[in-house]
Formats: C-alpha cells, sequence, structure tokens
C-alpha cells in the first residue's frame, strides 16, 4: 500500500481550481448551440428574401416588357398618322386652291385693289392640276405604307408576350444557384397577344389632320413677318378648309363611303358678287380691259350669260356654283380602292382597362432545396436533438421559409393617367382610342389579387409554371423533357391546404 498516494487524496478533494471550467464548457455549448440555431434561421430568412425579390423581378420584368410592347405600338401608330398627314395636307391644300380660285377671280374684278390677288388667279389654276397630281401619285405608296405598318402592330402583339416570359426567365437566371425556379405566368389571354384590336380609320385620319394643324401652325409661327399683309386672306381660307375637314373628314384621307365637303357658306356669297360685277360691267357696254390673264375669261361670260341685252345673274350664280362644286367632287375621287380593314392602327381593348386582370402577370420563384436543406439540421442542433421533424423546428422553419413556392407576386401594365379608365386624360369616347395615341404605359407591382381567374387555384398557377419551365429548357437545350405527372400531383395536394400557400 501506497501512503504517499492516500496522503494526497484528500489535497485532491479539496483542490478548486479549474472548477469554473466546467461552467465554462457549459455555457459555451448553450453558446454555440444558440450561434446554430440563429445560424440555421438567418439562412432561412435570407433564401426566403431572395425567393421573393426573384419573384418580384420576373413579375415586374415582364410586365416592363408589356408595357414596353404597348409604347412600341404607340409609336407606331404616330408613324402612320405622319404618313397619312402627308394625303390630308395635299388634300387640304387642294380645298385651299378650289377655294382660292373663286376669291382671286373675284379680287380681279375689283377695280380698287384686287390687282395684287389677280395676278395670283393663274398660277393658283395651275396648281389645283399640280396638287391633284401628287395626290394621285402618293396614293399608292401612302396606302402600301399603312398596310405594313399594319402588318408590322400586329406581329409585335404577338411577339411581346412570348418575349416578356423570355426576358422574365433570364432574370430569373441571375438569382441561381440559390433559387431553383423563377418564372413568370401572364394572365390569358395575354400570355399570347397584349389587349388591342384594330381602330378605325376615322380616329387615324382625325390624329393625321393634327399633325397637319401643328406643322401649319409651325411654319405660320416662323413665316409670318413676310406673310403679314396677307393674314387676314389666309386665316379666312383656313378658317374655311377647317370648317370644310371637320364636316367630311373621309374626303381628306380618302377613305372609302366619304362625301366631299360642301363648299363653305360664303363662297356663294362671293360667287354672287363676281356675278354682281360682271352684270355691272356688262350694263357699261364695255368689255374687260384690264391687262390681266383673266380679261379674255370675264368677257366670255359676260357673253355667255347675256341675253337679251340682259345679263342673267341668276343663272351665272347657279353655273359658277356648280363649277366649283364640281371641282370638289373631282377632288373627292380615286379612295374607294383602298383596303382599310388591313391599314387601321392599334387601339385598346374593350375589355381593358387600368386594374383589369387582362393585364397582370405572377410571378413565381421556388428555392433550391439543397441549397437550404443544412438550414432544419442546424436548428436542430440548437434544439439539442436529433430529431429534425419536431414540431417546434417545423413550426420555426416553415415560418419563416413560407410555403411551396416560396415566392409569389404579381404585377401589372398600365396607362398612366388620371381618373376614370373611359373619362377624362385616359382613354375617353366616344372613339375609346386615346391611349394608343400617348408613350405613357408603364409597369408596376401590385398586391397578390387572387380573385383573378388565373390565381383563384394555385395548383393550376404552380403547375403553369412548372409546365412554362419545361418548354423553356426544352427550347434552349433542344432536349425533349417529360411531363413530370408525379410533380403536378404533389403541387396539387399540396397547395389544395391554402394554410400552405404564401399571399405577398
Amino acid at each position: 500500500m501506497d501512503r504517499r498516494t492516500n496522503a494526497q487524496t484528500p489535497a485532491l478533494l479539496s483542490d478548486s481550481r479549474g472548477a469554473i471550467m466546467v461552467m465554462g464548457l457549459f455555457f459555451c455549448s448553450i453558446l454555440v448551440g444558440g450561434l446554430w440555431y440563429l445560424a440555421g434561421l438567418g439562412d432561412a430568412m435570407l433564401y426566403r428574401e431572395r425567393a421573393q425579390e426573384a419573384a418580384d423581378a420576373v413579375a415586374f420584368t415582364a410586365a416592363a416588357v408589356h408595357a414596353r410592347g404597348m409604347n412600341i405600338l404607340v409609336m407606331i401608330n404616330l408613324i402612320m398618322a405622319v404618313i397619312l398627314s402627308i394625303r390630308v395636307a395635299l388634300k387640304a391644300l387642294l380645298l385651299l386652291e378650289i377655294v382660292a380660285e373663286v376669291v382671286f377671280a373675284v379680287a380681279c374684278l375689283d377695280p380698287f385693289g384686287g390687282e395684287a390677288l389677280c395676278a395670283a388667279a393663274e398660277p393658283d389654276g395651275d396648281a389645283i392640276g399640280l396638287t391633284q397630281d401628287a395626290i394621285n401619285v402618293t396614293r399608292e405608296p401612302i396606302n402600301s405604307a399603312l398596310k405594313s405598318l399594319a402588318d408590322v402592330e400586329k406581329t409585335i402583339t404577338k411577339v411581346i408576350p412570348p418575349a416578356a416570359i423570355a426576358a422574365s426567365y433570364e432574370v430569373g437566371r441571375k438569382y441561381d444557384p440559390a433559387i431553383k425556379l423563377t418564372v413568370a405566368v401572364p394572365q390569358p389571354p395575354l400570355e399570347t397577344t397584349l389587349p388591342v384590336v384594330p381602330g378605325t380609320a376615322n380616329y387615324l385620319c382625325m390624329e393625321a389632320g393634327d399633325v397637319v394643324g401643328q406643322v401649319v401652325k409651325d411654319v405660320l409661327d416662323k413665316v409670318a413677318p413676310p406673310l403679314a399683309p396677307f393674314n387676314a386672306a389666309i386665316g379666312w381660307l383656313l378658317d374655311r378648309v377647317g370648317a370644310m375637314a371637320k364636316s367630311a373628314p373621309q374626303f381628306f384621307c380618302e377613305i372609302p363611303g366619304g362625301t366631299p365637303p360642301k363648299p363653305p357658306s360664303d363662297l356663294k356669297e362671293a360667287v354672287t358678287k363676281k356675278c354682281s360685277l360682271l352684270a355691272s360691267q356688262q350694263a357699261t357696254g364695255a368689255p374687260y380691259n384690264t391687262g390681266q390673264t383673266t380679261d379674255a375669261q370675264n368677257n366670255a361670260d359676260i357673253t355667255k350669260y347675256t341675253k337679251n341685252g340682259q345679263f342673267d345673274q341668276a343663272a351665272c350664280v347657279k353655273d359658277q356654283m356648280n363649277t366649283t362644286t364640281s371641282k370638289f367632287n373631282d377632288a373627292a375621287s380615286g379612295g374607294d380602292a383602298a383596303d382599310w380593314a388591313n391599314m387601321l392602327p392599334a387601339a385598346p381593348d374593350p375589355n381593358y382597362g387600368n386594374g383589369c386582370p387582362i393585364a397582370d402577370t405572377l410571378g413565381i420563384s421556388t428555392r433550391d432545396d439543397k441549397a437550404i436543406a443544412r438550414d432544419p439540421k442546424l436548428v436542430d442542433i440548437g434544439h439539442f436533438s436529433s430529431q429534425s421533424t419536431s414540431a417546434s423546428i417545423t413550426s420555426a422553419i416553415g415560418a419563416i421559409q413560407g410555403a411551396t413556392p416560396d415566392g409569389f407576386a404579381q404585377a401589372e401594365f398600365f396607362y398612366d393617367c388620371h381618373g376614370q379608365w373611359d373619362k377624362g386624360d385616359c382613354n375617353p369616347g366616344p372613339d375609346y382610342q386615346d391611349a394608343m395615341w400617348h408613350f405613357k404605359w408603364r409597369p408596376r407591382l401590385v398586391f397578390f389579387n387572387n380573385t383573378n381567374s388565373l390565381f383563384q387555384s394555385a395548383a393550376d398557377a404552380l403547375s403553369r409554371a412548372y409546365e412554362t419551365q419545361l418548354q423553356l429548357d426544352q427550347a434552349t437545350t433542344g432536349v425533349g423533357v417529360k411531363r413530370n405527372a408525379a410533380l403536378r400531383s404533389e403541387l396539387e395536394s399540396v397547395s389544395s391546404d391554402s394554410s400552405k400557400v404564401f399571399v405577398h
């Protein structure tokens, strides 16, 4: 027996050195467990936020592409109006020349100050023929251009929806590898076409007239000083042409079924004055001899309307008005052959309005299960348990991760205006086409609305998303992908429980 060992036993039992280490190891274990717990929850939260960010991004991207497509259609509509404005300008010029011809003819009979305008009578008569020739020459090119642009618009309405899905898919790929699936699902029929329909020829004609009016205004503002002496005459002529334009818009654009505009009422007054001056000259017994080029025609008119030594003023007025009206009718000819059914601009679909489901897109994202698989284990370690399916752990992770899919978002494109859709500065009647003539289409994220037909069933939305993903994978890889019926069945089963569907 070792006496020395027995002697040291009381000393060892009474030695208190390192006692705090036991407590330190205990608390360190708790600290490590808490850190693992926080790491698991932190990873889960980051993945959850990343998934929601991906859903927002793909939904907004699709809506942005849709809005850009609508603005492209607006641009083409404006180009169509500019092209058609060439015809409107020529037609307006033709009417202006016809009215001016009568005004100049009256001026030639005025012995007090009519010489200046009388000198323009003969050139104006020649200009009428030249303008009519220009209308005939430009008719077919204008019609062809309008038809081509209308075909381009029809193509754009079909191309933009798949382009929006493809763009959102490319944006979603930036969230790899943490996010496994990101896809945008448009609301039917937005998945195949933009919400537009063919507009009307009359509205296109009206927009073309606005282009001409703006150009004329700009030109007159720049050349006003040199034309100051003729401002009154120019204003009178433009007012008469404007009144005729409102009475017969089809005439200016050569829309089938249109009638030529009626001559302005005070044009008859000018004709009456002309015939009165001819009668006064006939009463003098002397022919016109002013040295003007119109003397011969005026003397011929006096001879024509003089019977038994008396000038028939009524016959003069009737005949002169018939001549002017005949020129108006001749100016209206040539437009019936246009195929206006295939030359129309885009107009908003009657079923569309700001906030309508037809413009909605759903963004969906799901995480990569492998990337986040360790998180329940980390939380499990923090609980000092080997059972990762315990109710407390499942509750903690589930509350953060949400349900499948991990991110829902909804976006729409809209027309940036104020007030009711069919009133004010939005898309007012009676034509309801104004929204397709301004670059005011915008995208925006909106609250998820599960009353929309596409989103009433989460299972339907999920199956559409996975179906789209499979189609995109097949298109990019060229390898056929077999649809997973078991996966769809599982998705439908999971989504049938409303408590497992995360609503953003």
